[in-house]
């Protein structure tokens, strides 16, 4: 298609009637020099090198986050920021444009099935020929056959199985992605990076204080599920395993206490403790504190209370809460 367009805009001469192309494009390859910048350019340059930083990172960490997931790689975001900041160096260098990890370009990578590093070095193999032999038909190239290619690409970045998933698992994230997505599509990417890096510190803070909290109980199936912790839950007879769904810090340690103590009916849970199932275990090890005691005791999986006999007169099952 690009090879058509580029015979037929030269045939025809698209530019004198109206349809716009590249233009000129400079050939030969380029070569290392200092910038002939000074200090006072800095104020201008400052502005403009911040939002490139701002959409070279942001673009480039979705860009590797998508792919790594969809070949189920490992992604190592240090690696890439270290091999980003080193070829913007040399770019800045070299005079050429600022380099990030693009989703059209990456796209295309992917399209012609390259899977490794020797896609980059034949790529910038043919970009090498482009600059020395064929600058002169690439200056008929259609803008919009330009457009239509990185638009097609676009469109195929877009995953609407994921935007479903966090549809279902969080209404929150899934107003955040569309507001973010409206944003760039009607305003500009830098607006939308900013709204989207805004919008998640906020979302952060409120989950913060008002985290995700849950009863664990078993599934007749084997695994364990989740159910809202409202007074009354419980994971078995005179059990109540309580998942607090944010770090410890002093804000979640208040919240926590104050949403056990309205829990169970504004009484201070007599038998908390911390409890923890290690890997391939069928057991909960239980570490009792307050007035339960302090040695560690250890029930099986489908154990309906973890307060023994043993315990405390004070120790009472029925307002057992597990922190």
């Amino acid at each position: 298609m690009v090879v058509g367009a580029v015979a037929a805009s030269a045939a025809f001469d698209f530019s004198r009637h109206g349809i716009a192309v590249i233009g000129p494009v400079p050939g030969g390859l380029p070569y290392l020099r200092l910038p002939d910048v000074g200090w006072g350019d800095v104020r201008v340059l400052l502005p403009v090198a911040a939002s490139c930083f701002l959409m070279i990172v942001a673009q480039s960490a979705a860009t590797a986050r998508v792919y790594a997931t969809r070949h189920r790689q490992a992604l190592d975001e240090d690696a890439d920021l270290v091999g980003l900041s080193a070829a913007n160096a040399v770019a800045a260098l070299s005079g050429t444009f600022v380099v990030n990890g693009s989703p059209t370009q990456t796209a295309m990578v992917e399209g012609s099935g390259g899977r490794s590093q020797l896609a980059h070095l034949a790529t910038a193999a043919v970009v090498a020929v482009v600059l020395l032999v064929l600058t002169g038909p690439l200056q008929y190239h259609p803008q919009c056959v330009l457009g239509a290619l990185v638009f097609t690409i676009a469109v195929g970045l877009i995953d609407v199985r994921g935007l479903r998933d966090i549809a279902r698992e969080s209404r929150g994230e899934f107003v955040l992605a569309l507001a973010t997505a409206a944003v760039v599509v009607l305003v500009g990417v830098e607006e939308g990076i900013l709204l989207a890096m805004v919008l998640s510190l906020l979302r952060h803070v409120r989950h913060s204080y008002r985290p995700h909290t849950a009863v664990l109980v078993e599934d007749k199936s084997g695994p364990w599920r989740q159910i809202p912790a409202v007074p009354g839950a419980r994971s078995g007879p005179g059990l109540v395993i309580y998942r607090f769904g944010e770090r410890c810090s002093m804000p979640t340690r208040v919240t926590s206490r104050r949403r056990r103590e309205r829990w169970s009916h504004g009484r201070p849970s007599p038998c908390a403790g911390s409890w923890s199932m290690p890997a391939r275990s069928r057991t909960w090890t239980i570490r009792p504190r307050g007035r339960c005691g302090s040695s560690s005791k250890t029930w099986p999986v489908a154990a309906s209370r973890w307060c023994s006999s043993t315990s405390r007169r004070s120790c009472k099952p029925t307002s057992t809460a597990i922190a």
